[in-house]
């Protein structure tokens, strides 16, 4: 079953590819090209992903931003970049949609960073990087070709446009993800 979670990821993207993860009755492909969006979008879907009884094989096919980084690195089957794609990893944006006291505005940054501090620890085990390392990337805004993002753990494998694929055989190692290969 195919899902396409192409472009910004917000509150309609977020329910449709969570219903479809959701009520899929086969593995899922969910083919990933998104400048980001709302980061706890990305956690539900990863969620979703570990909830569904079959593999979620990912797959980023350009723009991997932000959030759309963190959704192809969740994949609970493989995880795959097509040559071309890019990724970036940042620190979580705060935009004020409206005016806050104070006291508002103290709370707001403090559930930024806590937010900040559980993606960042999701991440660290979709990638098996260190927490302190993955913290450091994301606060220096850190972009990744699609073969450093299989080099960070963002992916298992590139398929290059000759139809070959490059592999990192290094990832063997089986734990938070539910890999099936």
């Amino acid at each position: 079953m195919n899902v396409y979670l192409i472009g910004d990821l917000d509150e309609p993207m977020i329910h449709s590819v969570v219903k479809e993860i959701l009520e899929a009755y086969e593995p899922v492909d969910l083919f990933v090209s998104s400048y980001g969006g709302i980061n706890l979008g990305a956690v539900a879907i990863a969620n979703a992903m570990r909830l569904s009884e079959y593999p979620v094989n990912t797959h980023a096919l350009g723009a991997t931003y932000s959030s759309g980084a963190t959704i192809v690195a969740a994949g609970t089957g493989k995880r795959t970049a097509y040559e071309g794609s890019r990724f970036m990893l940042h620190e979580i944006d705060v935009t004020p949609q409206r005016e806050f006291s104070a006291s508002r505005l103290l709370k707001e940054g403090e559930q930024t960073v806590a937010e900040f501090l559980a993606l960042a620890d999701l991440m660290s085990k979709f990638t098996r990087q260190p927490l302190h390392n993955v913290k450091a990337d994301m606060r220096e805004c850190r972009w990744f070709t699609e073969r450093e993002a299989m080099k960070y753990g963002l992916v298992d494998e590139v398929k290059m446009m000759d139809g070959k694929k490059i592999r990192d055989h290094h990832r063997k190692v089986r734990g938070f993800r539910n890999d099936t290969s």
